[in-house]
């Protein structure tokens, strides 16, 4: 096997950049980009420490660096294989999905599904500090890592607060980038509430996996300076997003 398994990508020995941390950028390049899907078994050390002319140590800390990522996982007597895509949330402040995806390493996108004004039922008018029956902006969208469905989301934005929106919408585009630049609306602050559930066959259907399998129902309510902005209703997929918070006593 010759490094032209890749094309032309020997590392660059002069880059400040540690061996490893290239060697494992390059094999995300693969993962991220679809040439490495779900379930493919990459191949083995002393093939990757030909294919880049490097050595097994690097080869073994670049490989244990993605595993940690949950980007790889390990078969013992079968290789080395990408996983299926699982997000791992630690504890952070108010970003978008967007950025969290990002900030993880993970390809983030975002299909529009639906956008129009409705009147706020009760649970939105609440959280949004409305009266029941008032305009509230309803905005649905699949959300995936790395091309693969891991959420349903259903935002409620206060209607006063953002007018034409629908325009200015685009498909894998933040939110909240788009209130920001738009309406000059930052987020502040959140409150979040995780609520473990079994797929209803209407939003396991959209996300593309079984009926009844575990998933999160997670309820995000949004403040600005100006006050509540938004409230979502979030579908995760629990065998793709998992929840992880470091704890400690004072």
């Amino acid at each position: 096997m010759t490094n032209n398994y890749f094309g032309a990508n020997l590392l660059n020995t002069n880059s400040d950049l540690p061996l490893y941390r290239q060697l494992e950028n390059a094999l995300v390049a693969r993962i991220t980009s679809g040439q490495w899907g779900p379930g493919t078994k990459i191949p083995s050390e002393p093939e990757l420490c030909e294919i880049f002319d490097v050595s097994r140590i690097t080869v073994r800390n670049a490989l244990s660096s993605l595993v940690q990522r949950n980007m790889l996982v390990r078969e013992r007597g079968k290789g080395t294989f990408v996983r299926d895509v699982e997000v791992v949330a630690e504890a952070r402040s108010v970003h978008s999905f967007t950025t969290e995806m990002r900030n993880m390493g993970i390809k983030p996108g975002s299909r529009i599904l639906s956008v129009e004004t409705v009147p706020a039922r009760q649970e939105v008018a609440r959280a949004l500090e409305l009266s029941e029956g008032s305009d509230v902006i309803q905005i649905e969208r699949l959300r995936t890592g790395d091309g693969r469905p891991i959420a349903i989301q259903t935002t409620h934005l206060v209607a006063s607060m953002f007018p034409n929106i629908a325009q200015k919408l685009r498909d894998n585009s933040s939110l909240y980038t788009v209130l920001n630049q738009e309406y000059n609306i930052k987020p502040l602050e959140a409150t979040e509430i995780f609520r473990a559930i079994s797929l209803p066959a209407k939003w396991a259907k959209k996300l593309g996996v079984s009926r009844g399998k575990p998933a999160f129902s997670v309820t995000r309510t949004t403040f600005a300076q100006r006050g509540v902005f938004e409230y979502t209703h979030s579908i995760l997929c629990g065998d793709r997003y998992h929840v992880q918070l470091s704890l400690k006593n004072p």
